[in-house]
């Protein structure tokens, strides 16, 4: 008896199908957004006061290739929303060759403030991995391959530091913006073991730049935390340091997901429902806010009373060279305002 095959017309309707999910996840990958999300900070018992922005551009996870062309244009037309603050949370390259052009990119937002932290891929090169071993380990876990090409990682810090950024690889800092005063805490990569929590020193010490504060100027106070991968072990000790806000990258927003932004995998410890977006930590059951949108947050860190810490996991804006697909996961460099009353 002849075992029947699928009909012509069905197999056709299937290769066309998948063609245009395949088609649409690498278009995907170039379908720039730009988030608009508000934070609004304020203490319950504090009298009303005129409310004061401060302005943040997220750039995340660019895995930059020289011929990234339109990732670089966009890159440029960041500087259109007129940040206060950028904030680089690593992963910035794929070859050393796009140094160069991923510095001139960025020359746009020159007098702005900024700070940047690396991940993996800033100090050595992707190699080829089969990406189906995300869905059951992190890319960190399993057999290791022959040693990773270096990157000059040196000189790329050099380039972001001319600038005038500030490098918080486990280091602390303490900066002034418009109105508001910053403290700034960083860690290198949790993902490779490179982060060292920084400790406070005189010049970081919270209390000491408190002190130093008028009554007018201390509501203003803020402490942000900045890393790469959003391990829960980074994100408890910044909670522990008052941050009010935490900016993080490296998951890629799952990068292939489901419908509704549904990650499969975080490649961290994070859970997947918890891949992207803007959330409260410690963690709630409520699902993060994707897209634009507002939030409110408890106490401002610092009072007596349990405060309510935000953390900002962007999706990126690429991807391995060797795994350029995303689905349901459009690349992003979120723009937070942070609204003090």
């Amino acid at each position: 008896m002849r075992k029947k095959g699928i009909p012509a017309k069905t197999l056709g309707m299937l290769l066309c199908g998948g063609s245009a999910v395949l088609g649409k996840a690498f278009l995907n990958t170039e379908n720039y957004r730009v988030p608009r999300r508000t934070v609004l900070l304020g203490e319950r018992t504090q009298p009303h006061r005129r409310p004061e922005t401060l302005r943040t551009v997220h750039i995340s996870d660019t895995h930059l290739l020289p011929c990234n062309t339109r990732r670089l244009t966009f890159l440029r037309s960041l500087a259109d929303v007129n940040p206060d603050l950028v904030i680089i949370t690593g992963d910035l390259i794929s070859r050393a060759q796009a140094i160069k052009p991923l510095l001139h990119a960025l020359e746009v937002f020159r007098g702005t403030a900024g700070v940047f932290v690396f991940g993996s891929n800033d100090y050595h090169a992707p190699t080829p991995k089969n990406p189906l071993r995300y869905l059951v380990m992190n890319s960190n876990e399993g057999k290791k391959s022959s040693a990773p090409k270096l990157l000059p990682t040196a000189e790329l810090a050099a380039g972001l530091e001319d600038l005038g950024w500030i490098n918080l690889n486990n280091k602390r800092a303490a900066i002034r913006v418009k109105q508001w005063h910053l403290e700034l805490i960083g860690v290198d990569d949790p993902h490779i073991g490179r982060d060292s929590f920084p400790p406070v020193s005189p010049q970081t010490d919270p209390q000491t730049e408190k002190s130093r504060l008028s009554e007018a100027e201390k509501p203003n106070r803020i402490t942000l935390g900045v890393t790469h991968a959003p391990y829960t072990r980074i994100l408890e000790r910044m909670y522990g340091a008052g941050c009010a806000v935490v900016f993080a990258g490296h998951t890629h927003g799952g990068q292939v997901c489901l419908p509704g932004n549904r990650a499969l995998v975080t490649n961290c410890d994070l859970p997947a429902s918890h891949c992207s977006g803007l959330f409260p930590y410690p963690l709630r059951s409520s699902r993060p806010l994707h897209g634009g949108g507002t939030v409110c947050g408890a106490q401002y860190p610092g009072k007596d009373t349990e405060t309510e810490m935000f953390v900002q996991v962007s999706a990126g804006l690429g991807t391995s060279p060797y795994t350029p697909v995303r689905t349901f996961c459009p690349p992003e460099a979120p723009v937070t305002d942070l609204v003090r009353f």
